[in-house]
């Protein structure tokens, strides 16, 4: 089935390559065949002082901003002030070339986790170009990123990174549902992370005011409303708003810190406001419920307010990676922080039924009454 060519890529019989082709059409998001045009589009970040160049395709554009499709798959808003140049590019030689390195950069570099470059593959053998498809099939050591599971599993990782940051560094639940009903469909049937993305699906949709109505205050709004709230209520109120804890990481290697700053607005459109989350601007800065909980120093008798969110299976806009925080591990993080007693094995806990988990809840909340 599969040959190699002097260039290094995959030789498939026709068979083969026609049914690969359909794979990707099934799994893409995207319609490939509605883009006429390849372009190479060249910012330059004032902020950051930096330049980059993005190859792909125009989705839609208004007077502020391009919405664009790259050739390694990631959906991306680019903004026209900082756009400096915007070429098509001629589907030849020169072009392959330029896309050959610019998608190997990605990989040297883990910019991408996107395997290779499907979508292209896909557009070329829908712009009649199965020549310059074949040519950016994977080499032949990557067989196994080819395969069908392969692809599939690419595919999902693909969507559910992007449901993902949709979810927490964009706070856009629209976004993030659409993915996610994408990723709930029979074609992606045995991907590994299917279950998260149909489970954040359903929490979204009953979310929806989320950042909105339910928010996080101010630390004056807080100081006003702590004098109308009894110190019970203080802890429930800000127990019911853990699940809106916004912990990001940006750089390796590190870990989330659930200590971290908060804000009324979402990472990324403080980064376009240019005062990304990490140089800890006070704009827009709101209270961390996390850090006011164990300023409270509460009783282990207070501590059993929190103990029904270690039963919930609910996700957080906490990103580490590719992967989202839960509360029940921003709970149980927290509960050592108050008491410095690890009280479960968050990923063993993670694994237990129902029943047994409320039978380790009901272990701590014997050691609170008894402390």
């Amino acid at each position: 089935m599969f040959a190699c060519s002097r260039a290094g890529a995959q030789v498939l019989d026709e068979k083969t390559y026609q049914h690969k082709m359909q794979l990707i059409d099934s799994l893409s998001i995207y319609n490939m065949r509605s883009f006429d045009t390849l372009y190479k589009v060249s910012i330059t970040n004032d902020v950051e002082n930096y330049t980059e160049d993005f190859y792909g395709w125009i989705r839609t554009r208004n007077r502020k901003a391009v919405k664009f499709l790259t050739v390694t798959g990631a959906d991306i808003e680019l903004e026209k002030k900082s756009i400096t140049a915007t070429n098509p590019l001629p589907l030849d030689e020169e072009t392959m070339d330029s896309l050959k390195s610019y998608i190997q950069n990605f990989a040297l570099f883990g910019l991408d986790d996107f395997q290779d470059d499907k979508i292209l593959i896909l557009w070329l053998y829908e712009k009649g170009k199965e020549e310059y498809s074949k040519r950016m099939l994977p080499k032949k050591h990557n067989d196994r990123l080819f395969s069908d599971e392969g692809i599939k599993d690419d595919f999902g990782v693909l969507y559910c990174d992007a449901m993902f940051s949709a979810y927490a560094k964009q706070r856009n639940y629209s976004k993030a549902i659409i993915l996610g009903e994408f990723l709930s469909g029979n074609i992606f049937s045995g991907f590994e992370d299917q279950k998260s993305a149909i489970a954040l699906t359903h929490q979204l949709k009953t979310e929806k005011n989320d950042f909105k109505s339910f928010r996080l205050p101010d630390s004056v709004e807080w100081l006003k409303l702590k004098q109308k709230l009894s110190r019970e209520h203080q802890i429930t109120y800000l127990a019911d708003r853990l699940r809106l804890l916004n912990c990001i990481l940006f750089k390796n290697p590190g870990s989330i810190d659930y200590k971290m700053d908060q804000y009324a607005v979402s990472s990324e459109e403080a980064e376009k406001s240019g005062f990304p989350y990490w140089r800890n601007y006070n704009r827009y800065k709101v209270i961390n419920p996390f850090s006011e909980l164990i300023n409270m120093k509460l009783s282990p008798h207070e501590m059993e307010i929190l103990l029904p969110c270690l039963l919930t299976d609910i996700y957080t806009p906490c990103l580490e990676y590719h992967r989202l925080h839960k509360l029940s591990w921003i709970v149980e993080s927290l509960l050592f922080e108050i008491t410095g007693k690890h009280f479960l094995n968050q990923f063993y806990f993670d694994r237990l039924t129902p029943d047994e988990k409320k039978a380790q809840v009901a272990k701590i909340k014997k050691w609170c009454d008894e402390n």
